[in-house]
C-alpha cells in the first residue's frame, strides 16, 4: 500500500541514532527547519537543535533561533525557505517528500529552493561508529544553473576542537567534510567567530553570526555552543558529504 508515514526520519537505534525532520507542517510551524538533522551518539546529543530562547525582547533576540540558518540545514543564496510573517506565522511553507526509508539509509527532498530553480535532497546513513549526511542540489531547469552560495550550519555542544584539511576533531566525535567545490569552515561561539579556515567566500560578511553559537535548553535560557559553518560558492549540480564519527 501507499506509505503514509509522516514522522521524522530516523536511523540507528537506542543510544546512537539520528533524526531528520521531514514531517509535513500542520497549522502554524514554529521554526523553518525542514531536513534539519539531530544526532545522538552513546546517549549524548552531539548535533543539537538550538531551541527557542525568547520570542521577544532584549538584545534584539525576538525569536532569532527560528530561522533556517540557525538549524542543521543547508541554505542557498541567503534565501530563507519560508516567508516570516510574524510570531508562529510562516508563508510559503516548505514541503517535504520522503524518497527512501529503510535501515540502510533515509532520504528526502523539499521545495525550499524552488524559487531559485533548485531542488535539494538530503540522505542520512548510519555507519559502524556514526552517521553520514549527503546533500545534493540539482537545477530544476536552466535558470538554476550557474554559481550559487551554499551555507551549511551544524550546532554542537561547547567543547574543544581542532581542524585540519577537512576534519574537525572534537571531544567525543570527529566530523569530516568533503566536496569537489572548495569550502571555508568557520566556528562561532556565543556570537563571535573563534576560528576561520581562510578563503572566506563572503569576506566575513555574516550578520547572522551574532545569534550563532548558542543553545537554548529551555525558554529564556541560553548557553554557549559551537556553530560550525561551512560556506562555498559553486555551480549546480552540487554535492557535499558530511561524516560524523566517534573518536
Amino acid at each position: 500500500g501507499t506509505d503514509v508515514y509522516t514522522g521524522p526520519l530516523k536511523v540507528g537505534e537506542g543510544r546512537t541514532c539520528a533524526l531528520m525532520l521531514t514531517e509535513p507542517f500542520r497549522g502554524r510551524p514554529a521554526h523553518d527547519d525542514r531536513l534539519h538533522v539531530d544526532i545522538r551518539i552513546d546517549g549524548v546529543n552531539e548535533l543539537l537543535d538550538a531551541g527557542t530562547y525568547r520570542y521577544s525582547g532584549v538584545e534584539n533576540w525576538d525569536n532569532r533561533l527560528k530561522y533556517a540558518v540557525m538549524h542543521n540545514v543547508l541554505t542557498i543564496d541567503r534565501f530563507e525557505p519560508m516567508t516570516d510573517a510574524g510570531k508562529f506565522l510562516w508563508l510559503d511553507q516548505d514541503q517535504t517528500k520522503i524518497l527512501s526509508r529503510n535501515e540502510a539509509f533515509v532520504s528526502a527532498e523539499h521545495t525550499a529552493f524552488y524559487p531559485l530553480h533548485l531542488n535539494h535532497k538530503r540522505t542520512l546513513r548510519p555507519l559502524a561508529n556514526g552517521f553520514s549526511v549527503a546533500d545534493d542540489v540539482i537545477p530544476l531547469n536552466s535558470k538554476g544553473e550557474g554559481e550559487h552560495f551554499y551555507r551549511f550550519h551544524w550546532l554542537l555542544p561547547n567543547q574543544t576542537y581542532s581542524y585540519k584539511k577537512g576534519v574537525l576533531v572534537l571531544d567525543r566525535i570527529r566530523m569530516g567534510f568533503s566536496s569537489d567545490t572548495p569550502f571555508n569552515l568557520r566556528i562561532i561561539r556565543s556570537g563571535f567567530c573563534v576560528f576561520n579556515s581562510g578563503d572566506d567566500p563572503e569576506n566575513g560578511k555574516y550578520p547572522e553570526d551574532a545569534w550563532c553559537g548558542w543553545y537554548s535548553p529551555t525558554y529564556n535560557v541560553k548557553e554557549p555552543a559551537l556553530s560550525v559553518v561551512i560556506s562555498c560558492r559553486g555551480e549546480a549540480p552540487f554535492h557535499f558529504d558530511t561524516l560524523i564519527r566517534k573518536n
